[in-house]
């Protein structure tokens, strides 16, 4: 499929098209999301997919079925910096999330030569700090009670990973 651009033995990774937004939508709303993934209208996610600087993706399990999916942004950055502004999974728990990760960062250091992927995760996102910190991301700073919830203030943590810290990781798996 001309869409596809990382298909390992369990996982496909691939360009969103218009039809998986109902997907997209629906995994931002699911209870277990919505504390620390912000809500995109379907016009913002068209205009991510459309956008050269943006990567909307979805990512599939070997029976072709949607289990989650990445935004990006900063392609066109003449930093070779990407930021990665989601990873949202609805098969939460299953280990499919840090595989689709090591696989995307895979892609983005070999095939689109990124020096740095960096993002921002709410403190107290437990899972996706567990995450992210497995596949070699760093805690590089936090700003402070910069996000209003329904609780009150929340900190985001900034992490990042480098070309060559992912080289000293990626051996390990994907």
């Amino acid at each position: 499929m001309m869409n596809d651009l990382i298909i390992s033995n369990e996982l496909r990774i691939r360009k969103t098209d218009s039809e998986d937004l109902d997907y997209v939508l629906a995994t931002e709303q699911h209870p277990e999301s919505t504390d620390f993934v912000f809500l995109w209208s379907r016009e913002k996610h068209l205009a991510s997919i459309s956008n050269q600087d943006h990567l909307h993706l979805i990512i599939e399990n070997s029976d072709r079925r949607h289990i989650g999916y990445f935004i990006l942004s900063g392609r066109t950055s003449p930093n070779s910096c990407i930021e990665l502004i989601r990873m949202n999974m609805s098969a939460k728990g299953k280990g499919h999330g840090t595989k689709a990760l090591r696989l995307l960062l895979d892609y983005l250091v070999h095939h689109l030569h990124v020096h740095r992927v960096w993002l921002d995760v709410m403190e107290t996102n437990s899972r996706a700090l567990h995450v992210y910190r497995s596949v070699g991301f760093k805690e590089e700073g936090i700003l402070r009670e910069c996000i209003k919830t329904r609780t009150g203030f929340e900190s985001l943590i900034i992490m990042g990973i480098l070309k060559s810290e992912w080289h000293d990781c990626d051996k390990s798996e994907p």
